[in-house]
């Protein structure tokens, strides 16, 4: 079981929408609460992947605490699945070891680390290459799920990496509303 675990999730540009909802609510029924980052408010301010860093191992810390669990899994949907990669490496050595898995969904090869609004009209290939950030976090449990169609994303470069488990579901980015699907992939993977 995953008693001893919990969650921190980083949501996409849509706040806190249904796919990080619905995933959140599978993890937690499986016994590991889920403690949530709101990408969209979060980044509207602008951030750098230190400042980032250190608000995440502070939800760490407090989350580890308050639930007395030992282990985390982190949870990056879109936008979060961009960040998180320069979010945990660099975390300090200590914190990392309290990693169990890293599930990035549908991630991209760019990141910025400040919304704009524009961000939801357009793709933008400015910003930091996620896929270095990635390669920093070996030989970590990295699961990547994206969808057929999205064409953009990550996850078919990540293949060769060690750790690294890529599965391609039907559909685009936001994987045709399985969402509870997700998250029992999540929960198989990180066994």
């Amino acid at each position: 079981g995953n008693s001893d675990t919990l969650v921190v999730f980083v949501s996409g540009d849509g706040g806190w929408a249904a796919i990080d909802r619905e995933i959140s609510k599978v993890l937690a029924d499986d016994g590991m609460p889920v403690a949530g980052l709101n990408a969209l408010q979060y980044f509207w301010t602008k951030r750098t992947p230190e400042t980032a860093s250190r608000d995440l191992e502070t939800i760490i810390g407090r989350y580890l605490d308050q639930w007395h669990k030992s282990r985390v899994v982190l949870v990056g949907y879109s936008r979060g699945a961009d960040v998180l990669p320069a979010m945990i490496s660099r975390l300090p050595a200590e914190t990392r070891t309290k990693i169990q898995a890293i599930v990035l969904l549908g991630p991209s090869p760019k990141v910025e680390f400040e919304f704009h609004v524009s961000d939801w009209l357009r793709d933008t290939n400015a910003g930091l290459p996620v896929k270095p950030e990635v390669e920093k976090l070996a030989p970590a449990h990295i699961l990547c799920i994206y969808g057929e169609s999205d064409h953009d994303s990550l996850c078919p470069a990540l293949k060769s990496q060690p750790g690294v488990n890529v599965i391609m579901l039907k559909g685009a980015h936001h994987f045709d509303g399985g969402y509870a699907n997700l998250g029992r992939l999540i929960i198989e993977h990180i066994q």
